[in-house]
């Protein structure tokens, strides 16, 4: 290739206000381009189809230092902080993340200084110099970063998953790399790690396998000219990207119940299904209907029974690990003590609802319901940094043809209940890996992964138990749902008048309510925003007061749910706060149904919506989920500890948390 082909333009958004444009160099690197005329920053991600799965046994954790290195000075640019510290000269600052597929760079910078910029950035990938004295540094600086990471349960759960996978699969090994993968062990081996990481950057490093994304204010002819006479030079090896077996997980793995001892209190079931890959499925997205579903909250749901049954407070379900060549689908419940006791049954209600999906078969509107939210949203998009744009889309490059870039993601294009019902029949007991958390597994534990430490213990699950899961009976309260009566259908803007105030104006002033409005002139989006503060001194008045509030609106919260849940899936959304001045009510989403949610909320906040048979067993399992919240906060990463203690210490009626724990163990 000798010339600049152009490729055929993403669809965007009729609201969308950007250009695009696709192209790709003679060296075969694609690059996409964005003309942004509101843009604060400009900014640019390059993307590399090579991440931890490529890393060698002998080195783990090198992709992810070989990101750490790349930034350490070019033949063009030798200075060692040279790129760094020009982005902090002029407003910018950059990062870069390394994955199981992808290692991705990004930037952003003063709209002024793109130019310039995207000249430095083109060369890490042209001549880098990965500086021979800073090797001992960065490699400090990943042993670190995995170090910071060691009481992070997400963390520790996720490298309990690739530990415990297939010993032939490069998913089984340790990403984030350390001091004991990076130095000692390649030392023993006699090798230089630095060696590695230069054979790893010539392997793998080729611009057929990178994707560019650059978006500034200058018109897309410009960026193509800046983005041409930088990164044409980039190597070309005419390399493919890597490929994997899709065989991640066997009979070893499967069928089994996991005990895991988390670092925090926590006392949470995953439900792993390991499924084939379903990017490529993205035209039709089939786990996004069951996802709908069986993640959802209202009258009838999984969520809903358990509640009702004490044994859980929380329940999600979706993709929750994504490649090319395996998806995860998980449902997650966030149990109680006493569904702890009854994990069991738990799993067993879920496959009670699987069932019933089965025997009811996918329904066309189920799936018109989120396909019209999905447009919807995309429709009416709110913008995105112009940093998380590029990186997000430089990383899109690689999994969907250059029209679907925007699409891709967001929408439902072709209904294929063939496709869902296949996807169902994946969701077997068979086909499951069953992770229980809790500290009360201490004791029973025989296990400890190697590189977090996590301690577990694997079980089989018992015949009669896989049995009962194998041909579960429908409850009667579980359903379907009722068609979401907070979808909205009007989202006309309304006409702003020509005598529009610039600022809020009192529309009501009586000596119980003020209210003050102002016309969107700005977004253009057929979208609300509703403050609504409750005057109350005694909210503040003492701890005790303040912890009550709280519980108080955690019971509103939880009374609600199952209304609130369809809202919240119709693009609505409402958040209660106790503060200094009393009860703050804040809704926002899609003006239509917005009267609907706040006069819900307004409602529930003078009469809570509980039964009377429930409202104190709602109480005491409310008053312990926020116990051990407030606990876990002593888990939390030093940052966090700061910033509290800093509030704590510069503002009034703020309490410790030792106060708080105490305030409500007494309530």
């Amino acid at each position: 290739m000798t010339s600049i082909f152009v490729n055929a333009s993403p669809v965007k958004s009729v609201c969308d206000q950007r250009s695009y444009r696709s192209v790709t160099l003679p060296n075969g690197l694609q690059a996409l381009l964005i003309h942004d005329p509101k843009a604060d920053k400009a900014a640019a991600a390059l993307d590399v189809r090579v991440g931890q799965l490529c890393d060698p046994s002998e080195a783990l954790g090198l992709a992810h230092f070989l990101e750490h290195m790349l930034f350490l000075g070019t033949e063009k640019y030798p200075e060692e902080n040279s790129y760094s510290s020009f982005l902090s000269a002029h407003g910018g600052r950059s990062n870069a993340f390394t994955s199981l597929e992808s290692t991705n760079y990004h930037f952003e910078v003063a709209v002024e200084h793109l130019e310039e910029t995207l000249d430095r950035f083109a060369q890490f990938f042209i001549a880098p110099l990965f500086t021979e004295s800073a090797t001992e540094r960065e490699m400090q600086a990943v042993d670190s970063e995995h170090s910071k990471n060691l009481q992070d349960d997400h963390w520790r759960l996720f490298q309990l998953l690739r530990s415990t996978s297939r010993d032939s699969h490069p998913f089984q090994q340790f990403g984030t790399g350390n001091l004991k993968t990076l130095r000692d062990i390649p030392a023993q081996r006699g090798l230089q790690v630095r060696d590695s990481m230069l054979s790893f950057y010539k392997k793998y490093y080729s611009a057929e396998v990178m994707r560019l994304a650059v978006l500034g204010r200058d018109d897309l002819d410009v960026l193509q000219n800046w983005v041409v006479s930088r990164f044409s030079a980039v190597g070309s090896r005419g390399l493919h990207p890597p490929s994997f077996s899709s065989e991640v997980f066997g009979e070893r793995q499967l069928g089994h119940l996991y005990r895991i001892v988390p670092v925090k209190d926590l006392r949470q079931v995953e439900m792993c299904f390991p499924l084939p890959a379903q990017q490529p499925l993205y035209r039709s997205k089939p786990t996004r209907y069951l996802t709908h579903l069986l993640g959802h909250e209202g009258p009838g749901s999984v969520l809903a029974y358990l509640k009702g049954k004490g044994w859980a407070n929380e329940l999600s379900a979706g993709i929750s690990h994504d490649s090319s060549f395996c998806s995860v689908f998980s449902v997650t419940a966030q149990l109680t003590m006493d569904g702890l006791r009854h994990v069991e049954d738990v799993v067993c209600t879920v496959f009670q609802y699987i069932n019933l999906l089965r025997r009811e078969g996918p329904k066309d509107w189920v799936w018109e319901e989120v396909q019209s939210m999905a447009s919807l949203d995309f429709r009416f998009e709110n913008r995105e940094s112009p940093c998380s744009v590029v990186t997000h889309l430089a990383g899109a490059m690689h999994l969907y043809p250059t029209q679907d870039l925007l699409t891709g993601p967001r929408l439902l294009f072709n209904y294929e209940p063939t496709l869902i019902s296949q996807v169902l029949e994946l969701l077997t007991p068979d086909n499951l890996m069953v992770h229980v958390l809790s500290q009360e597994f201490e004791s029973e534990v025989n296990q400890h992964e190697p590189w977090y430490q996590t301690a577990y213990a694997v079980l089989p699950v018992a015949d009669s138990v896989r049995a009962l899961w194998d041909t579960p009976t429908v409850e009667a309260p579980l359903h379907l749902p009722i068609p979401n009566p907070y979808i909205p259908t009007d989202v006309e803007l309304k006409p702003l008048p020509q005598d529009a105030p610039k600022y809020p104006r009192c529309v009501v002033d009586s000596s119980q309510v003020k209210l003050w409005f102002k016309q969107d002139d700005t977004f253009e989006q057929p979208r609300a925003v509703l403050y609504c503060q409750l005057v109350s001194a005694l909210c503040q008045e003492s701890v005790a007061s303040l912890i009550a509030a709280n519980v108080w609106i955690k019971l509103v919260e939880d009374g609600l749910n199952e209304t609130s849940y369809f809202a919240q899936v119709a693009g609505l959304g409402y958040t209660l706060v106790a503060g200094e001045a009393g009860v703050l009510l804040y809704v926002s989403g899609y003006q239509h149904k917005l009267t609907n949610l706040s006069l819900d909320v307004l409602a529930s906040l003078c009469s809570l919506p509980l039964d009377t048979s429930q409202a104190e067993r709602r109480f005491e399992l409310i008053k312990e989920q926020l116990l051990r919240e407030y606990r876990n906060f002593f888990m939390e990463q030093p940052y966090q500890h700061a910033m509290f203690n800093c509030i704590l210490a510069l503002t009034s009626h703020k309490y410790s948390m030792e106060e708080r724990i105490q305030a409500l163990e007494d309530l």
